[in-house]
């Protein structure tokens, strides 16, 4: 669809590069944004065919799974249907983005918004409005992900950030901590800074755009497309993590998880993952709450 809004909220004039696409709208969220039109830009909107043959472990046989068609969907309700913005770390190393396009399109049938380098590069793959495959049906339909370049476990491959990797791959160092990730501990690698930023703008230029933009337009307001994010929309909440009874964030999935409106990990949302790994939830919930607030000054119509 044709962008025919432009919205620089960073401070400064409007810059086609550091923008997002959501809908018809491009935001300008002061990092860069390689879109899937780019040159530089990967794409998941081809429908090509893609056969792949591996062993049956059982019985040894070659088995053939084909794919093809398309790895998306149109979201019901558009941006209004947006309802959480979903962090994940990729399990790899994903120097060059075409990997884990390669990997998600052509070998597993899926797709995702957003890939975040270690480095602070922001790839969007498709436009953000779209219904991606990256978290199971329920939350695929009310979610924008983004894969964040990171190999998590530290204590399978300690050497996976060494100095001697990092000057192949051009990969950033990466602290080591232990975390506890449903309820197992963990050696983790953790997300550099430039990361930990840009996943920050990306995930308060993307929640500023469901306040303003979501639902069904009434004069010049917006009316939410559902109570919760109505009321994002009314008093321009920023978005928080889910909590538990003791008012902590959860590092494993917690109920009623699809009806959570904001932040969430696929940990949150799911028994079988643990992602992401080496995150800072606390430090980042915050800087995106302050970056929210800052984005809204610059919004056209300001606060309401």
């Amino acid at each position: 669809m044709p962008v025919t809004k432009k919205i620089a909220l960073a401070g400064g004039p409007f810059n086609a590069d550091n923008a997002l696409i959501i809908g018809e709208t491009a935001i300008d969220i002061g990092t860069r944004v390689i879109k899937w039109y780019e040159e530089d830009g990967f794409g998941q909107y081809e429908q090509n065919r893609s056969v792949i043959t591996t062993e049956d472990m059982k019985t040894g046989k070659a088995k053939t799974r084909v794919i093809q068609g398309k790895r998306y969907k149109s979201r019901p309700g558009g941006v209004g249907g947006i309802r959480q913005v979903l962090i994940h770390h990729s399990g790899a190393d994903r120097a060059d983005p075409a990997i884990m396009r390669e990997v998600l399109h052509n070998q597993r049938g899926l797709s995702v918004q957003f890939a975040i380098e270690d480095d602070g590069r922001i790839y969007q793959f498709l436009n953000a409005v779209e219904m991606a495959f990256h978290a199971g049906k329920v939350h695929n339909k009310i979610s924008v992900g983004a894969e964040c370049c990171l190999w998590p476990d530290a204590a399978a491959r300690p050497n996976y950030y060494s100095p001697a990797n990092r000057k192949r791959t051009g990969n950033l160092p990466h602290k080591v901590e232990t975390q506890v990730l449903q309820g197992m501990k963990k050696r983790v690698f953790c997300f550099p800074q430039p990361q930990v930023e840009a996943t920050a703008r990306w995930a308060a230029g993307i929640w500023l755009a469901v306040c303003m933009l979501g639902g069904r337009r009434t004069g010049k307001y917006n009316v939410g497309f559902n109570p919760a994010v109505e009321l994002a929309q009314m008093f321009k909440m920023a978005p928080k993590f889910p909590r538990n009874i003791n008012g902590e964030i959860p590092r494993k999935v917690f109920g009623r998880h699809a009806d959570h409106v904001g932040l969430i990990g696929h940990l949150q949302c799911s028994k079988r993952k643990w992602d992401p790994a080496g995150f800072p939830w606390e430090k980042f919930e915050k800087r995106v709450g302050h970056l929210f607030w800052q984005f809204a000054e610059g919004w056209p119509i300001g606060r309401r």
